[in-house]
């Protein structure tokens, strides 16, 4: 009697570390302006969430990064001289203020830069009128 078996591997995707913005500079390139001390890399999602008064973020340089995510209303992400590149296969970019009528907005250039053939997905929602 004939037995086939079957060896399947399946990839994980290597769990992210967010970086969560401190609201203290408005530096989105420099250490001091995440809660960590570091700047988000490419194994890094930035993640925005404040309740309070927001320190806009604004970027200074070119910057590579896993993800964005925007979970509170009212950021605006712009820049003097630089571009964001997000490299996540899953969700690359998510806003979702949580308050109907509520606002986020990126005001700079967005590269989804993972390799050829990856799905990339941008969460943005509704508009509401």
């Amino acid at each position: 009697m004939a037995t086939t078996s079957c060896l399947a591997f399946f990839a994980h995707p290597a769990t992210d570390q967010s970086l969560t913005w401190s609201n203290a500079s408005t530096d989105f390139n420099a250490g001091a302006s995440w809660v960590s001390g570091s700047a988000p890399t490419t194994a890094n999602t930035a993640f925005f969430n404040s309740p309070g008064k927001l320190v806009q973020p604004t970027l200074t340089a070119d910057i590579t990064v896993l993800a964005l995510r925007f979970t509170s209303a009212g950021w605006t992400l712009s820049s003097s001289g630089g571009t964001v590149t997000v490299l996540s296969t899953g969700q690359a970019l998510f806003l979702n203020t949580g308050t109907a009528g509520a606002t986020a907005a990126i005001n700079t250039n967005v590269v989804f830069g993972a390799a050829s053939n990856a799905t990339q997905q941008a969460h943005l929602p509704p508009t509401r009128c």
